[in-house]
């Protein structure tokens, strides 16, 4: 299901497509498998509502494997972009509270987010907090070197 979602997006499949998809698998319990790809491609409609709803309708247990940085990133990404920081700030501290930690990518993409916001004291914390994720040997982009 997962492969059948992306190349739906990839072909030019639309919205109410992707969204049967989405109610198929989650009635038939793989939800939570194919959030991870259902999520960007309806992104890619710049549905920011329909994106939330999904990531929330799935019911993650804490440790379940599915349920990890890379399906809420995307979403992140978007929020950061259009400086709705504070609902970027939500889905972190949601994931932080079923044990997952944020990656080098997110942090990345909230001092982005923060630094495009004007909120450079965020920005800086937020890159320092990547980091410390990834360690010696990662360069950021250009775009947050003012964060340092």
């Amino acid at each position: 299901m997962i492969f059948l979602s992306q190349s739906m997006r990839n072909l030019g499949i639309n919205k109410d497509d992707v969204l049967r998809v989405w109610e198929f698998c989650k009635k038939n319990s793989s939800g939570s498998k194919v959030a991870g790809s259902v999520i960007p491609s309806v992104l890619k409609f710049d549905d920011l509502e329909i994106s939330g709803k999904i990531l929330e309708e799935v019911n993650w247990p804490k440790g379940n494997p599915h349920y990890c940085i890379h399906v809420i990133n995307p979403l992140i990404a978007v929020y950061c972009r259009k400086g709705l920081l504070g609902k970027a700030e939500a889905i972190i501290n949601n994931a932080q509270s079923r044990g997952l930690n944020p990656d080098v990518r997110t942090w990345y993409l909230m001092a982005t987010g923060y630094l495009q916001n004007d909120q450079t004291e965020k920005a800086m914390e937020a890159m320092k907090k990547s980091i410390c994720e990834t360690g010696i040997g990662w360069i950021p982009l250009r775009n947050v070197w003012p964060c340092f």
